[in-house]
């Protein structure tokens, strides 16, 4: 008889937590025009993260991905 431990191994099956890892990804807009939110986009953000960091649901990984429009960001760093 096979117990579960050597079943699991043989057959490469885990629990899912064991398994798996999850992200919390933000993608924020940083052209000019989202200036006046940027505030509002940081205390959201903030509130976001700090209760994940107490869920039983805590990302293994945070992503930050920022993106705008590509003809301000070459002026930006041309000057």
């Amino acid at each position: 008889m096979m117990g579960a431990k050597v079943f699991q191994d043989v057959f490469s099956i885990h629990k899912r937590e064991k398994t798996f890892e999850t992200s919390l990804a933000f993608v924020v807009d940083v052209s000019e025009s989202m200036g006046d939110d940027i505030l509002q986009l940081t205390t959201t953000t903030e509130k976001i993260i700090n209760e994940s960091i107490h869920s039983k649901y805590m990302p293994d990984y945070y992503i930050l991905v920022t993106y705008s429009d590509p003809g301000l960001l070459s002026v930006k760093y041309l000057h």
